[in-house]
């Protein structure tokens, strides 16, 4: 089944000097070249696609028009602009997402050589326990009651899960389930499934990829940890943001690697403070004992939502973080488990998407495997925007014999049953609009919340991180208090949970002020009531406090 190509990742610049229209064209064109727009897919309309870009409806229609003129989109009366039939399906379809067969066969005869069976075993049996982010200390399980209201971040909307589809889904499956209960199954994941998520990807986040580049796992968290098997050794350099998700440290920690702790600002990373490993102040990369064209090692990045600031990574930042990348052979581990929820503009380009363009350029780049299969990791899932535990990678098709390997000795893969509803749920154009009404409702929570907390503290309170994801965070005037002691009162008072940047699952960083006066609002999970009720008590609070100070 077709889906529209609704949210397609494009990005207009005004600063350029070429024409709008011909930016929009160019890039529409480029899409259906490269296979991630394929023959028949329905088109947004002018107006939609007008408004998701901000721009002026003519601008779309006058690029819509050189695309028809030029055979790229056919227009049906009544019905909608699709993409060509009239285009070779064979060129539609990049080089990148042809599967070099023998390729592989090679890389997984060099794999068994490279690796004995009883190294591999040890590297599974050491796997500590798939880690997540930390429980935040309000919620330990020796609370007596359940909080009342809990901001607590990224929590899915249970109520919004689409029950009857998926139960319909389910026994639809269970008919069919003679002609696969004797199959073995594929340590990589369904092949459906993985097919599903390639083309998903395609026009949602500009990635080129096949079925063959998407691994499935059983949770966002047992990916994290076949990563760290795959990637990092005792002293192996570990980058991460700062702040970041308490429990990525914590997993670095169970590797013994070397943390580098690279700080945010409000453009996201500083790429500028990467480690030079060429300086002799830091020690020397190691060849990966999987693969010899990339180094021990990783970087572990959020950059469409940081976790917790929630800002969004520049253009420029993200360039000089591949470019650092492919320099040093260190793999980027791209975290988008919350990059379906944008509320405004085209959703943002995936690193994955810009990796290959930017090593064709690059001159420096050595033509090695590297160059032509990425140094980007993709990691996605499907428990924010469904509670459904199934995640993904997609990764570069030369690791694809190890991963295959390690799932193999002790991962497995996820039943097939779910698998193969979630399969069809994606094809049939289900998840896409699951996803529409999901971030629409998302946004009104988010545009409630911040209307009270304006409302309540004034039109000039300092906010971040409210262009996407399941959270924001209010940076607190200090005449308020910290985060900790508010957050603190609020639980004892109220039975409200609220969270400081290191309760609500983050390490603590230099930065005071984040530190101490940052307040994260988790609100995906809540019914509107509910963070009406909560930022009231909140205001009571903190009026209640300023009175009993003076």
């Amino acid at each position: 089944m077709l889906k529209a190509a609704e949210n397609v990742a494009l990005m207009l610049n005004v600063n350029t000097g070429r024409p709008l229209q011909a930016q929009l064209f160019e890039q529409v064109r480029a899409m259906i070249i490269d296979g991630q727009l394929t023959s028949g897919t329905p088109l947004p309309a002018t107006r939609a696609l007008s408004e998701q870009l901000g721009v002026s409806r003519n601008t779309v229609v006058l690029a819509y028009d050189r695309l028809l003129a030029e055979g790229y989109i056919e227009s049906k009366r009544s019905i909608g602009t699709f993409v060509s039939d009239a285009i070779p399906e064979s060129g539609l379809k990049p080089q990148a997402n042809e599967t070099n067969v023998t390729d592989i066969k090679s890389a997984k005869a060099e794999f068994k050589t490279h690796l004995p069976l009883t190294d591999a075993a040890k590297t599974v049996i050491t796997t500590p326990q798939a880690m997540d982010t930390a429980l935040p200390a309000q919620l330990d399980t020796s609370l007596k009651q359940p909080l009342s209201i809990d901001f607590r971040p990224g929590l899915p909307d249970v109520e919004a899960f689409p029950a009857r589809t998926w139960r319909r889904l389910l026994n639809r499956k269970l008919m069919q389930i003679d002609d696969h209960y004797y199959e073995a199954t594929d340590p990589l994941g369904s092949f459906d499934l993985r097919r599903a998520i390639a083309e998903h990807l395609g026009p949602a986040r500009g990635i080129i990829a096949s079925a063959e580049d998407v691994v499935i796992v059983s949770s966002v968290q047992e990916a994290r940890g076949l990563l760290c098997q795959l990637l990092l050794c005792e002293g192996a350099p570990a980058i991460m943001e700062a702040p970041g998700p308490s429990g990525i440290a914590k997993l670095f920690s169970h590797y013994k690697t070397n943390v580098y702790d690279i700080e945010v600002d409000e453009e996201g990373l500083q790429a500028t403070l990467l480690p030079d490993f060429d300086n002799k102040t830091t020690p020397a990369l190691e060849t990966n004992r999987f693969h010899p064209s990339i180094s021990n090692g990783l970087a572990y990045v959020t950059p469409s939502h940081q976790f917790p600031l929630g800002v969004s990574m520049a253009l420029s930042r993200r360039v000089e973080l591949l470019e650092w990348a492919h320099k040093t052979g260190i793999m980027v581990i791209e975290d988008e488990s919350t990059s379906d929820f944008r509320y405004g503009g085209s959703p943002l380009t995936a690193l994955k998407g810009l990796d290959n363009r930017i090593a064709e350029r690059d001159e420096t780049v050595p033509s090695d495997i590297i160059s032509k299969n990425g140094s980007v990791i993709y990691l996605g899932g499907f428990k924010k925007s469904l509670g459904i535990q199934i995640g993904y990678l997609v990764v570069p098709s030369f690791l694809i014999p190890a991963l295959q390997a390690l799932k193999t000795l002790g991962f497995g893969s996820p039943s097939w049953l779910e698998q193969a509803a979630l399969a069809e749920f994606i094809d049939n154009g289900a998840y896409d609009r699951h996803l529409r009404k999901l971030r629409k409702k998302c946004k009104e929570k988010r545009d409630l919340l911040i209307s009270h907390l304006k409302s309540h503290f004034g039109e000039d309170i300092t906010l971040s991180g409210v262009e996407g994801g399941l959270h924001l965070i209010w940076h607190l005037p200090k005449e308020f208090g910290t985060a900790d002691e508010l957050s603190k009162r609020m639980l004892e008072t109220h039975n409200i949970g609220l969270y400081s940047v290191q309760t609500g699952g983050s390490t603590v960083v230099s930065q005071s002020e984040i530190d101490e006066q940052a307040l994260i609002f988790g609100y995906s999970s809540l019914a509107l009531e509910d963070i009406e009720i909560g930022v009231s008590n909140l205001a009571a609070e903190i009026k209640t406090n300023k009175r009993n100070t003076k």
